[in-house]
């Protein structure tokens, strides 16, 4: 793409109207009309941690965790344009980004170092009649259809799919690697390079979120003192050696769905190149893009394209339409961004052939770390005391060096069992129990970190004649209270008998290969989906679940539906572990016996004075101590930490008190008695 006109604009921040929630409003004024930005956040698109790789002089490698303000990118549309679309980024002052506004795309950027906050904003077109292309030719896809095992392997559609599944959101986890040349060209700064790279990755996201696809930063590797490859001016060499490298030395270092490479080495009349169709496959899922103009619309369209391919999209071909004259999976460099019904299809036939890994989100408990051990990673390792990151994290950290070891006078940098740098006392409770199936933990004066979890052993009976799983005890009535409300209970038989059998989103017994609903057996029925009744009032739902009134002969069975993709648990499935007939439980929408439990415990070892717990070892009542519960003791197990000695002393306070409470009034009482009847005695004789 080429500069086709330009404006010096200045942009005016607007107050949001009360019945809108934009993060902004901002209005440009575009050869005398007015343009009113509503731009809201796009939150989340960097991983947290996040992983940055640079190499050193003498050519270490360098993994850090930076900080990375990712809550001033921004995506809407022009309030009065329908189907424009807005991706602007504020992080560095000003408005920078792409939009696509009525058939035309400009760009904006702060005019440097202006005092007045000048703005220019550019209309880019189409270079030229022929414009530099994706190298994916002809004989390149033959090559790859040659090449690649998903092309070697027919797929026939089934014929009853999950109805809307293409709708659900998917999770593209995106490594970038940034070659030599680039990072020279942004003055050898990393964070310019990174806050770069975010920009591509957020307006790539909002051309994505047409599909349901949105992108994640899950890390970024920049070739600080020369490229790891030999970058050269063919795309398709510059592919296949980066696929080779990233397959050997990255992918197995750290975890993506796809990796990239942006480069600023030109590859002749081509633009970049992509395997297509391999997302999720570690040995080939890789593009490489050539980022020559320094104008972003032109290469975030490539990006783009070349992303597109992974996702199984090919070039468009004569028929495919979109909104716009050109879409964007046409081969050359063209002025878009719409995708067109061909790529709409190619995508959709991905999915149902599985692609896995972007059925689900980067959790946020989980980074895409580096698996070489190193101190600065945030994990204590071996040779370590502690490990507190990044040097900013270690300058908030008062326990821990930046060298992993502790400052002077701590005992301890993390852990439930660790409190102001010093271990806390035996029997400080440290993970307390989530209900009748579930086994406290206390620390135990020595270690900073809490017994692993323990729960009371699998098939353990309790209330409500139900077993326990894995730490629950589970019942149909108490589900549908905790969705409901207290006065819900259970739907009866024909409730899970007429849903369950139907094999729709309210009515199943799972997922099978991310796209298709599983009926249930009639041995099943009571292990699908929760059906309840005696709904008072509605319950506050989560976004994206639906509750839906099923009529069964005289009665209305309520339930939930169950997005798949959606970032959340499903709580409208039946839980593991519920009953579902004499000696039977439910377990992966499966009504098994409980002897798959496997339970063995002999309550006798225990001296009936506790239980078993999840490592077969018995957890004794307070008052009796483990392993056997056979002698006096406060309680727990060996896997547990010991219980605090208080609680026993307490109740034996108690009844100590209880005891010589008595027998102290009595001795009192007596007391007083005799010194009144002397008294009395010594008063008569002298009468006398």
């Amino acid at each position: 793409l080429r500069v086709a006109a330009s404006w010096v604009p200045l942009p005016r921040q607007l107050s949001p109207r009360a019945d809108t929630n934009p993060l902004a409003v901002s209005w440009l004024e575009v050869v005398g009309r007015p343009w009113v930005l509503r731009l809201r956040p796009r939150r989340g698109l960097v991983s947290q941690p996040f992983t940055l790789v640079t190499y050193g002089e003498d050519g270490a490698r360098w993994e850090e965790h930076p900080f990375v303000q990712d809550d001033c990118f921004c995506q809407g549309e022009v309030r009065g344009s329908p189907g424009s679309l807005v991706a602007l980024s504020t992080c560095s002052g000003g408005l920078r980004g792409v939009l696509w506004v009525e058939d035309g795309t400009y760009e904006i950027e702060p005019v440097p170092d202006d005092p007045s906050h000048r703005h220019i904003l550019y209309r880019m077109e189409a270079a030229n009649p022929v414009n530099p292309t994706c190298a994916l030719s002809p004989e390149e896809l033959q090559h790859q259809k040659a090449l690649l095992p998903w092309f070697k392997a027919p797929w026939e559609e089934e014929e009853e799919m999950l109805k809307d599944w293409w709708t659900h959101v998917k999770y593209v986890k995106i490594v970038v690697v940034v070659d030599n040349m680039w990072f020279v060209k942004s003055g050898r700064n990393k964070s310019e390079v990174l806050r770069q790279v975010i920009e591509i990755i957020s307006i790539g996201d909002s051309l994505f979120k047409q599909l349901s696809v949105r992108l994640f930063l899950v890390g970024l590797e920049i070739w600080t003192k020369s490229n790891l490859i030999n970058v050269t001016n063919s795309a398709h060499k510059a592919l296949y050696d980066f696929n080779k490298w990233q397959m050997s030395d990255l992918s197995p270092r750290m975890r993506h769905d796809t990796a990239h490479l942006f480069a600023s080495q030109s590859f002749g009349r081509s633009l970049g190149l992509a395997f297509v169709g391999s997302i999720c496959d570690s040995r080939w899922s890789s593009a490489v893009a050539s980022f020559r103009s320094r104008k972003l619309s032109s290469f975030v369209t490539m990006f783009v394209h070349e992303l597109g391919h992974n996702l199984g999209m090919r070039h468009d071909e004569w028929g495919c339409k979109c909104r716009r004259k050109k879409c964007i999976m046409y081969e050359s460099d063209v002025d878009t961004d719409a995708f067109s019904d061909c790529s709409y299809k190619d995508y959709f036939d991905l999915l149902g052939r599985g692609a896995d890994c972007i059925h689900q989100p980067p959790a946020p408990s989980i980074s895409y770390p580096m698996k070489r051990e190193y101190c600065g990673n945030q994990v204590v390792e071996s040779g370590e005391q502690c490990d507190c990151g990044s040097k900013p994290n270690c300058g908030r950290d008062p326990c821990c060096h930046p060298n992993c070891t502790f400052t002077a006078g701590s005992a301890c940098a993390s852990g439930k069992c660790c409190k102001s740098c010093q271990v806390l006392p035996e029997g400080t409770l440290c993970s307390a129990s989530t209900g009748d199936c579930d086994l406290p933990e206390y620390c135990n004066g020595i270690s900073p970190q809490c017994p692993l979890d323990v729960y009371v052993q699998d098939g353990t009976s309790c209330k409500d004649g139900a077993r326990c799983y894995q730490g629950k005890c589970s019942s149909h009535s108490k589900q549908c209270q905790q969705l409901f409300g207290k006065q819900a209970r259970a739907g009866p038989l024909d409730c899970f008998k007429a849903v369950n059998t139907r094999g729709d989103r309210f009515g199943n017994c799972g997922i099978r290969n991310n796209n298709q609903f599983t009926k249930c057996s009639i041995e099943n029925i009571l292990c699908g989906r929760i059906q309840c009744e005696n709904i008072g009032k509605l319950p506050l739902l989560q976004t994206h679940v639906t509750l839906v009134q099923s009529p069964v002969g005289d009665k209305k069975c309520w339930c939930l539906d169950y997005h798949a993709g959606m970032p959340m648990a499903d709580v409208g499935a039946v839980e593991d572990g519920t009953p579902c007939g004499r000696d039977m439980v439910c377990i992966n929408r499966t009504c098994t016996s409980i002897s798959l439990l496997t339970y063995d415990c002999d309550v006798a070892k225990c001296h009936v004075r506790g239980v078993c717990n999840s490592r077969k070892n018995c957890h004794c009542r307070y008052g009796w101590a483990p392993p056997y519960c056979e002698w006096k003791g406060f309680g727990g197990s060996i896997d547990s930490g010991p219980p605090p000695a208080r609680e026993i002393f307490q109740r034996e306070k108690i009844r100590i008190i209880l005891i010589c409470f008595p027998c102290i009034l009595g001795i009192t009482l007596t007391i007083c008695y005799r010194q009144k009847a002397v008294g009395w005695l010594r008063r008569k004789k002298a009468q006398f």
